[in-house]
């Protein structure tokens, strides 16, 4: 996909390290040991957007999980701001102004603990 010079200038400003969330919504409570992360998903920054998305979900009776974890930079598969998300298919970006979403490549993905 298209990266812009923006983009770039903003992942190249990442810390070597970042702590990263990823909310949603499971059919049943899954342990911070028994989550396996997909070879590529959505991670974000931001706490907040994590609890948001952790009660988004399509599945009835979904229980929110919102997990923790740390990431290499160089472990990031793509980067971008909340502007390049489709309006509509998640809450509008005046709700996500600023959110930072990190798909990292899942078997990077360390020190995972749920927190909610």
């Amino acid at each position: 996909f298209p990266v812009t010079i923006s983009e770039v200038k903003a992942f190249e400003s990442l810390p070597k390290t970042l702590t990263i969330y990823r909310g949603v919504g499971l059919p049943s409570e899954v342990s911070a040991e028994d989550y396996k992360p997909h070879s590529l998903e959505s991670w974000t920054t931001h706490l907040a957007t994590a609890k948001m998305f952790s009660n988004k979900s399509h599945l009835p009776n979904a229980i929110p999980h919102v997990f923790k974890a740390t990431i290499n930079k160089d472990d990031i598969f793509s980067s971008h701001h909340a502007a390049h998300l489709v309006p509509g298919v998640i809450p509008p970006e005046d709700m996500l102004e600023g959110k930072e979403e990190i798909i990292p490549f899942g078997d990077k993905i360390k020190h995972i603990e749920r927190i909610v």
